[in-house]
């Protein structure tokens, strides 16, 4: 079996991602150029583990949008529990088809596909699938996702949510086949009568193995939502997201089991601290010691158990002392936080408040 390709290309493609290889590189025409058989042949080069450069592109490309995530994105990671299939109906040599992500040749979830997923799952919920869901209504999802064209007076409308490419992490850094048995052939195909007796040919297709890691990404267009939507559309989307994975399922095939997945919660998490991680090796020394000190407050201000005295006055006190070397943003900050901390904690007693007020104008140098 051979690639259509000029010779001087080679056969070698061990280093090329599994969408070239199956795409302009595949090497499944016969020698005299017919069309490849459906047998298993053709994908032995392209279910093979993938090459370390593409693995390493492949994390890159997700830690590239997981960067790019801040505040305002939803992100969501998600497990598959099943095989996930997509773009089997693109056209091929072998008449199934795959979706890769070019010029990088790796498998995707589009992100009009993962908005097509969470509009029907918005749908079944609106029409009382399960009963607890009712904040659901026309008004909301045309909100979110937009309204389809009905004709000159009802023009359609984009929504307000933007979804991310989904660029999975392959389980073993592989694809795998999965082959569909279509049994009466003869009777489909050729007029036959339908009978038992014929035997299947299975059909082979590419797939993403169950484990793999999925991370979605969703924007939002506030200006687009009613207020109380502004506020409320990550929670949500993130439970719609909870029962997309539950019951609809994403790709192709869903109706049969593929493209299954669990929420990872494990993965959402040392995701975030990566990132904290990387934005804090960023950071100069002073920057360091006034982020830990907010994550201090945040925490106080959680928990709600601060007593002056505490861990939190006494890591304050300290950046006080130190901060008079410190560039002029950096102790504004502090000044800043220390008010909130003072607020939160009490000033204490009455003769040391001006002090402490002094020392605030200090540092956003107002003395």
């Amino acid at each position: 079996m051979r690639a259509a390709v000029p010779e001087y290309l080679g056969t070698n493609f061990s280093a090329i991602p599994p969408g070239h290889r199956f795409g302009v590189l595949f090497s499944g025409w016969q020698e005299d150029w017919t069309k490849p058989d459906k047998s298993l042949k053709g994908y032995n080069k392209i279910i093979e583990p993938l090459p370390v450069p593409i693995q390493k592109m492949t994390e890159g490309l997700c830690s590239r949008q997981q960067n790019l995530a801040d505040e305002q994105t939803l992100s969501v990671a998600a497990k598959s529990i099943a095989p996930f299939a997509t773009g089997l109906g693109n056209e091929h040599p072998t008449e199934n088809g795959f979706a890769f992500l070019n010029p990088y040749g790796i498998p995707y979830l589009p992100g009009s596909g993962v908005k097509g997923v969470m509009r029907s799952a918005a749908c079944e919920l609106l029409e009382g699938v399960d009963g607890e869901h009712s904040q659901w209504s026309i008004e909301v999802i045309d909100q979110l996702f937009g309204r389809e064209w009905s004709g000159d007076e009802n023009p359609g409308s984009s929504g307000a949510l933007i979804f991310w490419d989904v660029i999975p992490k392959m389980h073993n850094h592989r694809m795998e086949e999965e082959i569909m048995n279509p049994h009466y052939g003869e009777y489909y195909q050729q007029g036959g009568t339908p009978n038992d007796c014929t035997n299947p040919i299975p059909i082979f297709f590419l797939t993403v193995p169950s484990e793999s890691e999925f991370h979605f990404h969703v924007q939002c267009r506030n200006g687009r939502l009613q207020e109380d939507l502004q506020i409320d559309w990550q929670q949500l989307i993130r439970e719609l997201f909870t029962y997309a994975f539950d019951w609809v399922g994403f790709g192709t095939k869903t109706s049969v089991g593929y493209g299954a997945m669990i929420h990872d919660e494990s993965a959402e998490e040392r995701i975030k601290n990566e990132k904290k991680e990387r934005e804090l090796s960023t950071l100069s020394k002073d920057e360091k010691l006034l982020h830990e000190l907010k994550d201090m407050l945040l925490r106080a201000q959680k928990n709600g158990n601060e007593e002056p005295g505490g861990p939190l006055s006494a890591k304050l006190s300290v950046l006080l002392n130190m901060a008079d070397d410190w560039p002029q943003q950096s102790k504004s900050s502090l000044a800043d936080l220390a008010e909130n901390i003072y607020e939160l904690v009490g000033w204490g007693p009455k003769k040391k408040k001006p002090l402490k007020v002094t020392r605030i104008k200090q540092l956003r140098d107002e003395l």
